[in-house]
């Protein structure tokens, strides 16, 4: 696509032990990774790409915080769209002691697609925590 995402783990040395990009068709763009405490990884960014590449949910708006679990080979174990009908970016991602994660970025999307919450106009702070990716 545009761009992906590119992700990459190194050894305690330095050397590469495995690395490979993630992305549709559109613009996708990583900003935040974090080791979750059962050790798999997960990488957020902005997505503007639709269904297609290793994107398998679609967008919701413009632009929405896309989120992928990587399993310590680098595989992609699951993923999550968060957004609405306009733009919403993140910028920040928390894995938490027990368990859940903790996301910010911002939001000028109103009540549409899985945001529940209105904007107060322009750019708003969004935040959001939760257990897992999936619905599973």
């Amino acid at each position: 696509g545009d761009r992906d995402f590119w992700v990459g783990k190194l050894s305690a040395g330095g050397t590469l032990m495995w690395e490979y990009t993630i992305g549709g068709i559109n613009f996708d763009d990583s900003t935040v990774v974090v080791e979750t405490v059962d050790g798999t990884f997960i990488v957020g960014g902005n997505s503007r790409s639709n269904v297609s590449g290793d994107k398998t949910i679609q967008t919701f708006g413009n632009m929405d915080h896309w989120l992928v679990e990587l399993d310590n080979t680098g595989v992609i174990v699951d993923q999550a769209v968060w957004g609405g009908d306009r733009d919403d970016q993140v910028f920040a991602l928390v894995s938490m002691a027990d368990g859940s994660l903790l996301q910010g970025g911002f939001s000028s999307s109103g009540i549409s697609g899985n945001k529940a919450v209105d904007t107060n106009g322009g750019l708003d702070l969004w935040l959001t925590r939760f257990s897992c990716l999936s619905d599973d």
